[in-house]
């Protein structure tokens, strides 16, 4: 294969690769939303069907309801698979929004500099995907400001910082978004087989 072939094809792929990428991204917002929507809308039909099962009442000579301990069940379940859910959108949109400051610091870095950044990600650090999050979450302010661009290694720390960073928080929306289904799923079986029952 002679190299202008080879150039034309890896073009090609990268078009191709670009654009399933994006397909993917966009599926994987909308089945997030939709878990979330299906998650607050179980609640919220779980909280107006509450009053049928108010009269719990712990008393050792009978036997349990198990109808209230398993609508109590559905509906903390639920509300678990509403916070991961949360967590699952947030963590992509912080994402999104330092993939974003990625890109702009990589053009403003060959314009001031003349020099490319790096594609490579930094080493794997200790720090678990969830804490990072909420590191993020909670006031540490990893973005690159105009001010960083004074010190070109200092610019450069921060940025490998930045793509670990992205490369967590991509991770803990898989994660979070593939939890969220399954414990959705769960509470749906269990209040159907309350209904069932």
């Amino acid at each position: 294969m002679r190299e202008s072939e080879k150039e034309e094809k890896l073009k090609e792929y990268d078009t191709r690769h670009h654009f399933w990428r994006d397909k993917v991204f966009n599926q994987m917002a909308y089945s997030i939303n939709l878990f979330l929507t299906i998650g607050f809308g179980l609640m919220g039909f779980m909280i107006s069907q509450k009053d049928q099962y108010s009269d719990w009442t712990i008393n050792s000579t009978n036997d349990f309801n198990w109808n209230v301990i398993f609508f109590f069940i559905t509906m903390l379940i639920t509300f678990l698979s509403i916070i991961i859910g949360t967590i699952s959108v947030t963590s992509r949109l912080f994402d999104l929004r330092f993939t974003s400051n990625i890109l702009k610091t990589r053009k403003k870095t060959l314009k001031n500099f003349d020099k490319l950044l790096s594609d490579d990600f930094p080493d794997e650090t200790n720090d678990k995907n969830l804490i990072s999050y909420f590191k993020v979450m909670f006031g540490k302010n990893y973005r690159i400001s105009d001010k960083d661009y004074l010190n070109l290694e200092l610019l450069e720390q921060k940025f490998m910082t930045l793509r670990g960073l992205t490369r967590q928080l991509g991770r803990l929306s898989w994660i979070t978004h593939k939890v969220q289904i399954v414990v959705t799923l769960i509470a749906v079986l269990i209040y159907g087989f309350l209904i069932v029952n």
